[in-house]
């Protein structure tokens, strides 16, 4: 009586075709675990680059003159989750906002805070932002997410009244440049 059984070549072909279906699933978990991840830092950037552009929509235009010089300003912001342990990064260095007496977090600086004083990069209006992420990468203090604030005063709006042009780019500085969310208004009254 003859025994049934699997060939050598009847194994090695099932392991074979095992390994593919095995290697196909595993990229397409991967692919889809990359993506769910991409998803969550783009949408906490939005959230904060849309928090931090609707403080300046909200405010009063006397608030923004005493945030902006003339000329204009620009300045890295630097916080964890829900704009907690924040730092102000402008020309003159940073501003630590924790020690008794400064604001200690975004809000509290965008209500109370000093003015900006100069710019800190030449390309704050232009459209080069992979220099200015690397500004604000370089000048990190260990935050998890980098902001790039940028305000002048709009020359072509004089008749109008006084009218400024905010630009707000957030990173998630633990994630990268394919991060970004960047909100441009123009706020007058």
């Amino acid at each position: 009586m003859k025994k049934k059984a699997f060939t050598l070549v009847e194994v090695i072909a099932a392991v074979a075709i095992l390994s593919i279906v095995i290697v196909a699933v595993t990229s397409a978990f991967i692919s889809g675990t990359k993506t769910w991840r991409n998803g969550e830092q783009k949408l906490d950037t939005m959230f904060y680059a849309q928090g931090i552009s609707e403080a300046f929509m909200g405010a009063n235009i006397s608030k923004i003159t005493q945030l902006c010089n003339d000329e204009g300003s620009s300045a890295f912001v630097y916080f964890n989750d829900d704009y907690k342990d924040f730092v102000l990064y402008t020309v003159s260095g940073y501003t630590s906002l924790t020690s008794a007496g400064t604001p200690p977090n975004f809000i509290d600086w965008f209500n109370f805070g000093p003015k900006i004083q100069g710019k800190v990069s030449n390309d704050d209006f232009s459209y080069i932002d992979t220099n200015i992420y690397s500004k604000c990468k370089n000048n990190n203090s260990n935050r998890k997410y980098g902001a790039y604030i940028a305000m002048q005063k709009d020359s072509r709006a004089s008749t109008a009244g006084t009218v400024y042009y905010v630009k707000v780019i957030v990173w998630d500085l633990m994630y990268g440049y394919d991060s970004p969310s960047v909100r441009e208004v123009y706020i007058g009254r």
